[in-house]
């Protein structure tokens, strides 16, 4: 008898709870695998001992996951299999244990329910089903030209079709310009994203510095998020000298360019969910709509429940490539234009 047949029973079931697939057997052994509909070939095949009347699998989410990052799939069918005996339960990637009581179906696949964005930046809305997400509404809260409070509702998906997809990025720009086109709002302060008893909300800021990083988020999900700070360039060149026929000769020569981020204050939900990028197994700095990948070489998470002291995060990353990435200065996301010599004076600069 399989000892977690009690999976069947639940609607989505997050990798993180698969501990160990175990059943109680007379025989020695009994040859295990893990399935998917979506799988040509199984996931685990192999004959386990039985020790105490017992055969167990453990941590069989590891091998569940890595599949599902192989193949970018958020959700998916699984069968295991114990001698004659199966059991089918439909599973969710996840990293984290989440509480028991948590609910995909009233909650976006984000750990960020309320975030900054800005102006040519782009927002990520996912869900557990592509119905979910077809089904999202998009409200704008702001004011008309006349100065009254608005907030107007725009389907998210107005083509009607439903995406592949469990998720879908969206230009801040584009949505802001559907929303003047066809309403009456002028000024949008923020956006409210709703799927049934799914919210989610963006506050339209303008920061000065910020940078947007994508990564893989715990449900396997590219999610893009803006990060108001300070950014940092450093450059650092190695070589090694040595005396040849009386003159000093330099070779082995490496450079290494790399950017500290340091954030400005954040909201202690935002400290908790950025703590996601660096451990995610894939991060891009967007730049003019083109992501460029990146890895986190350092990092520091500061978060205390002290109410006089402002959460933050400083982290340390790299371009992969040997040589470093140049950029045209119209482009850099890290030396904006404006500068406090070259813009007009204003108490902020006293």
């Amino acid at each position: 008898m399989i000892l977690q047949s009690s999976l069947a029973e639940i609607p989505l079931v997050p990798t993180s709870a698969l501990k160990v697939f175990s059943a109680t057997t007379a025989a020695e052994a009994l040859d295990v695998s893990i399935e998917s509909d979506s799988a040509a070939s199984p996931l685990y095949s192999g004959t386990l001992a039985a020790f105490g009347g017992k055969v167990e699998l453990l941590d069989p989410a590891s091998i569940i996951e890595e599949w599902m990052r192989e193949k970018n799939m958020v959700a998916a069918t699984i069968t295991v299999t114990f001698g004659n005996e199966a059991i089918m339960f439909d599973a969710i990637y996840c990293e984290y244990e989440l509480p028991d009581n948590f609910d995909f179906s009233k909650s976006f696949l984000s750990l960020i329910y309320a975030q900054r964005t800005h102006k040519g930046s782009v927002i990520t809305i996912a869900a557990e089903s592509s119905e979910a997400l077809m089904a999202a509404t998009v409200t704008a809260v702001g004011l008309d030209a006349s100065g009254t409070p608005v907030s107007p509702q725009l389907s998210f998906f107005p083509s009607g079709q439903i995406p592949a997809v469990h998720s879908n990025s969206s230009f801040v720009d584009s949505l802001l310009t559907r929303f003047r086109s066809s309403t009456q709002i002028v000024d949008i302060q923020y956006l409210v994203f709703d799927s049934g008893s799914r919210q989610k909300v963006f506050f339209i800021v303008d920061d000065q510095q910020f940078v947007t990083i994508g990564f893989r988020n715990i449900f396997n999900i590219v999610e893009y998020i803006d990060i108001p700070g300070i950014v940092t360039e450093k450059s650092e060149i190695s070589r090694d000298s040595a005396m040849v026929n009386n003159s000093l000769v330099q070779y082995n020569q490496q450079s290494l360019h790399t950017y500290e981020i340091s954030t400005a204050p954040l909201t202690r939900d935002e400290a908790e969910a950025f703590a996601q990028i660096v451990g995610s197994r894939e991060t891009v700095i967007r730049i003019e709509n083109v992501d460029y990948p990146i890895k986190i070489t350092d990092h520091t998470i500061e978060s205390t429940t002290d109410d006089t002291s402002l959460d933050s995060m400083k982290f340390t990353f790299r371009f992969p490539a040997a040589r470093p990435c140049l950029f045209m200065p119209g482009l850099s996301p890290f030396r904006p234009s404006h500068r406090i010599f070259t813009e007009q004076y204003s108490k902020q600069y006293k």
